[in-house]
């Protein structure tokens, strides 16, 4: 993995099943974009009403943001507080490597 998206996101915790399975159905409908390697809905274990969209890209590291985490950054402001950032590898762990995962 080249680069990620993050996506964080507070809702209000009377909405969070109505949100997490309008995302999980989101997610499932969109299609093959070059270079995305994944894309993962995560909870925060100690802040219930916490989730976060990870998008994980193969292609070079980049300081802008995708088209897609842009549509997904602009439906997470509709349903709560939500932040976009992008993260780059600055190391590589050995099991990594040996995948052939390096920068």
């Amino acid at each position: 993995m080249k680069w990620r998206e993050e996506i964080r996101l507070q809702i209000p915790e009377n909405q969070k099943s109505t949100i997490v399975s309008r995302l999980q159905n989101l997610l499932s409908q969109i299609q093959p974009v070059k270079g995305l390697m994944a894309i993962r809905l995560l909870e925060n274990q100690r802040v219930n009403t916490e989730l976060s969209l990870v998008i994980e890209w193969s292609s070079l590291a980049t300081q802008n943001k995708s088209v897609l985490g842009e549509e997904l950054a602009q439906l997470a402001r509709e349903l709560g507080l939500s932040h976009h950032s992008t993260w780059k590898d600055v190391s590589v762990s050995a099991a990594d490597a040996e995948k052939g995962d390096q920068l």
